[in-house]
């Protein structure tokens, strides 16, 4: 017996974002600069929703930039 392989029917990209997957097998990879996640067709749909929602506006922005503290050396002494 001989096994279908998988193609990729989903190819798109923008800037360092690319999603590849298959909508047969339900299995996309989402990559974001240097790392990459491997997702379902739910999880995927979730996380897209999730972005959809979720909009840059004057009123986030300062919430957003006082949201993330800059990068600083662990302060915890080591034992």
């Amino acid at each position: 017996m001989i096994k279908e392989m998988c193609t990729t029917d989903i190819n798109t990209e923008l800037g360092v974002c690319a999603l590849t997957g298959c909508k047969k097998c339900n299995v996309f990879m989402l990559t974001i600069g240097p790392m990459s996640f491997r997702l379902d067709g739910l999880t995927l749909n979730e996380l897209i929703t999730m972005l959809r929602e979720f909009k840059i506006s004057e009123q986030y922005e300062e919430s957003l930039v006082n949201s993330f503290s800059p990068y600083s050396n662990n302060l915890i002494e080591k034992h």
